[in-house]
């Protein structure tokens, strides 16, 4: 059954990278139905420069959010952020093995630096010498909640990319509070809540798991990530790569 046909509110679920998003898709979609969802689900995918085409009920992905204040109908919008280190580890063994599915279909002179990289393993990506894998982590891997938040991208770049950390951590706390609620990764049965008071239909998020990563739940992915390094210098450094996503999580305001 659909969610309530009287409410017209469109749903924006802005999905940062193993966050649990395909689960809160699919999940959430099953109660819009599928012709009311955007086929947008990376930016990639977006023509003619309109993110969020206005036919579509729910608009859920990999998105760019700096048009979400041109949505009508004030959007149920949000997203759910997990702990930066765990979030990056699952990153990496998610990543990886699309690297080596992206190989075996396609051959290794296919993938691009840094998904050449993933394939020689953590230290090989993460301390790299070679400067376009080095900037692809920059823009892609490094602190990507902060970046998401701030920049309302999943790439850090553009004329803010090099600004002070302070004002980053401050434009992400700002446009934080543009957005319905921030959920954190686990807390599942709030979003169930919210959308049953806010559309009258409760979607299944906590039982379900679309979308598994390689390694067994109950490992955590941070720590699965420094046993690939090959020093304890470089597990020392990973710090950086999840510094700033710490300073902003203590920033916000979750539900």
């Amino acid at each position: 059954m659909s969610i309530n046909p009287d409410s017209e509110r469109p749903i924006v679920f802005l999905h940062l990278p193993k966050t649990g998003g395909q689960t809160i898709h699919h999940s959430v979609g099953a109660l819009v139905g599928a012709r009311n969802i955007s086929p947008y689900r990376l930016q990639s995918h977006v023509r003619d420069g309109a993110t969020f085409p206005p036919e579509y009920r729910m608009h859920s992905g990999h998105l760019h959010w700096r048009e979400l204040e041109n949505v009508p109908g004030d959007p149920f919008s949000f997203m759910v952020l997990r702990d930066p280190r765990e979030r990056l580890g699952s990153f990496f063994f998610f990543m990886r093995e699309e690297a080596r599915r992206s190989r075996d279909a396609n051959g290794v002179d296919s993938l691009p630096p840094a998904q050449r990289a993933l394939l020689n393993g953590a230290s090989a990506l993460f301390f790299s010498k070679d400067p376009q894998i080095q900037l692809a982590v920059r823009e892609r891997w490094s602190n990507l909640t902060l970046t998401y938040l701030a920049l309302r991208s999943l790439t850090r770049r553009g004329t803010l990319a090099n600004a002070p950390v302070a004002d980053l951590l401050t434009l992400a706390e700002e446009n934080s509070r543009k957005l319905t609620a921030i959920y954190r990764f686990g807390e599942f049965e709030k979003i169930e809540d919210d959308i049953e008071a806010s559309f009258g239909k409760r979607p299944d998020i906590v039982t379900k798991h679309a979308n598994p990563g390689p390694l067994d739940r109950s490992r955590s992915r941070w720590q699965a990530l420094l046993d690939e390094l090959d020093s304890d210098a470089q597990r020392s450094e990973m710090e950086r790569h999840v510094a700033e996503d710490l300073d902003v999580m203590e920033r916000i305001t979750f539900r």
